[in-house]
């Protein structure tokens, strides 16, 4: 994918947290559908660019709903730490089932 590309999917996901997510409640949280981005993001991606496009999603998120760095900041420290657990694979493919584990 180009990075035009990826920052097109990232705008689209960021509209639908802001737009349909930030309305449902899982036990009283609100799920944040821009970690599953970023997990397919660390799983095909390197690192420099993870960390790009994830400080730019959580800047648009930021930016719209008004939390003053916050996304900003947890994107970007979640690509930092998770970056090396995420499980990559031969192919280039992501692996996500295994990835979903560090979800919970």
């Amino acid at each position: 994918m180009g990075i035009f590309k990826d920052i097109a999917v990232g705008v689209f996901v960021v509209v639908l947290q802001v737009t349909i997510f930030r309305h449902l409640r899982v036990f009283g949280v609100e799920p944040d559908v821009t970690i599953l981005l970023l997990f397919y993001w660390m799983a095909v991606y390197p690192r420099t660019r993870v960390l790009i496009l994830g400080f730019m999603v959580g800047f648009l998120q930021d930016l719209l709903l008004d939390w003053w760095g916050l996304a900003m900041i947890a994107k970007t420290v979640t690509v930092m730490v998770m970056y090396g657990v995420v499980p990559k694979r031969d192919d280039g493919l992501p692996n996500l089932s295994s990835s979903a584990l560090y979800l919970t």
